[in-house]
């Protein structure tokens, strides 16, 4: 069995975490070889926390952090078991613990953000990178939104790539600030998203700014291309529809209309004519998909 860690570098002579350049614009964590290490021990935590032993898991997570006390992922893990069973302030300790443990890592003057990435296709820069995810969803639940969304931007300015879909939450935070410009924006950089926050949520800004041919034009194409969410915005009464996998989403299905309704609805229904236009594109849409079909026989 190949460890999961076994093909990074594992830091061999590494003495101190520290960030290094593997590119002009590109860095990754530098971990000590007792960092990786460690990823046997909470392996076998979190299979205990799969088995329901949630105390010897959390014994576990807990002597990692004795022997590495820097290990952002063990810290990173034994929050989300703390914060699940209701410890938040501990959780929330560790992730902002964690956090400053990562930062002091960054050479001040070297790395700058917004130029410089740390992309979440380096295994290293995991830890570091869930840890802020984790710290922004902490901050965001506190009712420090524009906080979150600061981390937001800080997340999308570091992996731009966006693996973990931190667009989704920060386009629904723009468009709860007002900031549509910054959201339009935000939208043309994932053109080939999948997601309906990006796709419904490119549409939205430009009605609001009164860019109305540009905002047809993309309406058009989230409800061809998403026609459930359309659906679900315009229904009266909603339903939560029954998942396939727990924590997972269908791109087109049921799941992600409802999910998308419940995240953004009030914000289609807070904009004044938002939902005549939305029915309006939606009637076209089918009338041009109906005129489109072949006959039937043909």
């Amino acid at each position: 069995k190949v460890h999961r860690h076994s093909l990074v570098d594992r830091g061999e002579g590494v003495t101190v975490r520290k960030l290094e350049r593997v590119g002009e614009q590109e860095w990754r964590f530098r971990w000590p070889r007792a960092f990786w290490d460690e990823y046997e021990a909470i392996d076998e935590a979190l299979e205990l926390h799969n088995a329901g032993k949630g105390a010897a898991a959390e014994r576990g997570l807990r002597g990692v952090l004795e022997r590495v006390p820097e290990h952002l992922d063990a810290s990173w893990q034994l929050a989300g078991f703390l914060h699940h069973r209701g410890q938040a302030a501990e959780a929330a300790d560790l992730w902002r613990g964690a956090l400053e443990l990562g930062r002091a890592a960054f050479p001040p003057r070297a790395f700058q953000l917004g130029r410089d990435r740390l992309e979440w296709g380096w295994l290293e820069n995991r830890p570091f990178l869930r840890c802020l995810a984790s710290w922004m969803h902490v901050r965001e639940a506190v009712g420090a939104r524009e906080e979150a969304l600061d981390y937001a931007r800080e997340l999308l300015a570091l992996n731009p790539n966006d693996n973990r879909g931190v667009r989704c939450v920060a386009m629904t935070w723009l468009l709860q600030a007002d900031a549509n410009e910054e959201a339009v924006d935000l939208a043309h950089k994932y053109p080939e998203d999948s997601f309906a926050e990006t796709i419904y949520g490119h549409a939205l800004p430009l009605f609001r700014l009164g860019r109305v041919d540009a905002a047809d034009d993309v309406l058009w194409n989230a409800v061809s291309d998403l026609p459930l969410v359309a659906a679900e915005l315009l229904q009266t009464k909603h339903r939560a529809p029954r998942r396939h996998l727990p924590g997972a989403v269908t791109v087109g299905g049921a799941d992600q209309a409802y999910d998308y309704w419940e995240s953004n609805g009030a914000l289609w229904s807070g904009t004044p004519g938002a939902m005549d236009w939305l029915r309006r594109v939606q009637a076209a849409v089918k009338t041009a998909a109906s005129d489109e079909a072949p006959a039937a026989g043909r």
